[in-house]
């Protein structure tokens, strides 16, 4: 009784081995459309348009009835068939297709005439194509998605020489658009529906013929794609323009309030350099032609007002009630040889002038609160030896060497720099 009992588990387990092993090695050819038939399914579950939906359906009723034709045992097709009869259920079931069909003549391709079924096929690879090409291009710079120039910030030449060359194409490809566009719709759902019906696949023959194979990407999408990039690439560069005007104004009030004057200049003369910018990204921006000639007003006021500054400035007179010790002119005519002879100027710098503006100070102390290192206050004019018509008076602290019990005198060992200004070197007195 046992061994009989064993006799049969073993035959059902041979055959449940054997379904396995006929549905895993299913012919490639129906695996493929199985596959084929749920990318159409997943496309409908995401379309909006019924009419659309409706006309992918029916694509999608032929490839289930080629695959059961081909293999009606194949493990997939229960599943297929739910899908296709969920969606039937919110779009509405081809005209002549039920729930399960077989390719009957009530469910054959519709007729279309040939040469409309051409065109439109044509229609759509010329549009799949021009978007693979041009966007391809676009998104180097402009994103279809995000009206953004792609670039760091600062270095604008290869994106404007990019977006330039895209400009000079711009006209032929909108016009194609806009012809595609005029005789299958303005919206992916239109021009689907209108393209799908018009290039229906052929169910008497395979889907690997030629006359069956359609572009990978819909129609619909790639004319959405370059609609979007040419309005990108339109309205990006003046986004662009603008977003750096933005930036610039942000930060204009502080430029008058740099102590060092040339820094001013400097700052103005970056402002014109992003306003430049700017103005190539979008020519035509009254706005950021505006503000260009403002800063260069601005600068060329600022310019002036600093020759002002150096005609009006002078050298500070030397600290008169210094306590000591040391006598103020010794000890100036030291800091002098200190900045010239001893390495205490820069090598294209020539020190002037120094006298003391005011009393020893403590510079450094040790863990017992001891004075281990003295400062004297100090006015230095210095001129760079390339420009020596104008010098830069420094307020110093000149150091003393360090140690216990240090005096507050020479050796010089080193300086703190405060406050600077700049005046005509002949005004030194």
């Amino acid at each position: 009784m046992k061994v009989r009992v064993m006799h049969r588990m073993v035959l059902v387990l041979m055959g449940c081995l054997l379904c396995v092993q006929v549905t895993a090695f299913a012919p490639a050819d129906v695996r493929t459309q199985a596959r084929e038939a749920n990318t159409a399914l997943r496309a409908v579950e995401n379309m909006h348009d019924k009419a659309a939906a409706v006309a992918k359906l029916a694509e999608i009723r032929k490839m289930i009835d080629q695959i059961r034709a081909a293999d009606p045992n194949f493990a997939e097709l229960r599943v297929l068939e739910s899908k296709y009869k969920r969606l039937t259920g919110l779009f509405g079931a081809p005209p002549g297709a039920g729930a399960v069909s077989k390719p009957t003549a009530a469910s054959a391709t519709p007729a279309v005439a040939a040469g409309a079924r051409e065109e439109a096929l044509r229609d759509w690879e010329e549009i799949v194509a021009l978007k693979e090409d041009f966007i391809t291009r676009l998104e180097e710079v402009i994103p279809v998605h995000v009206k953004n120039i792609i670039y760091d910030g600062v270095h604008a030449d290869e994106p404007l020489r990019k977006i330039a060359a895209l400009n000079k194409e711009a006209p032929a490809v909108k016009q194609k658009v806009v012809a595609f566009s005029g005789k299958y719709g303005k919206t992916v759902e239109e021009i689907e529906a209108k393209i799908y019906a018009l290039t229906p696949k052929d169910s008497k023959i395979s889907l690997y013929d030629p006359r069956n194979q359609r572009p990978d990407e819909s129609p619909g999408l790639a004319y959405q794609k370059l609609m979007n990039g040419l309005t990108n690439l339109e309205e990006a560069p003046r986004i662009e323009a603008r977003n750096i005007l933005t930036r610039v104004l942000q930060g204009l009030d502080l430029i008058e309030s740099f102590v060092l004057d040339t820094e001013r200049d400097k700052r103005y003369a970056e402002v014109e350099a992003k306003l430049e910018m700017a103005h190539r990204f979008s020519p035509q921006d009254p706005e950021v032609m505006g503000w260009q000639s403002r800063i260069r007003t601005m600068r060329a006021k600022s310019k002036v007002d600093i020759e002002k500054a150096l005609d009006a400035a002078r050298f500070p007179a030397a600290f008169a009630a210094f306590a000591g010790p040391g006598d103020a002119s010794e000890l100036a005519a030291s800091a002098l040889k200190y900045f010239n002879q001893e390495g205490g100027n820069e090598a294209n710098e020539t020190t002037v002038k120094v006298v003391v503006a005011g009393n020893w100070v403590v510079a450094k102390r040790n863990i017992f609160d001891q004075p281990i290192q003295w400062g004297l206050p100090i006015w230095t004019a210095a001129y760079r030896n390339s420009n020596k018509e104008i010098s830069r008076v420094f307020k110093l602290t000149i150091l003393t060497a360090e140690g216990p019990g240090v005096a507050k005198r020479p050796p010089w060992t080193g300086v703190w720099v405060g406050d600077s200004f700049r005046m005509r070197s002949a005004n030194i007195r």
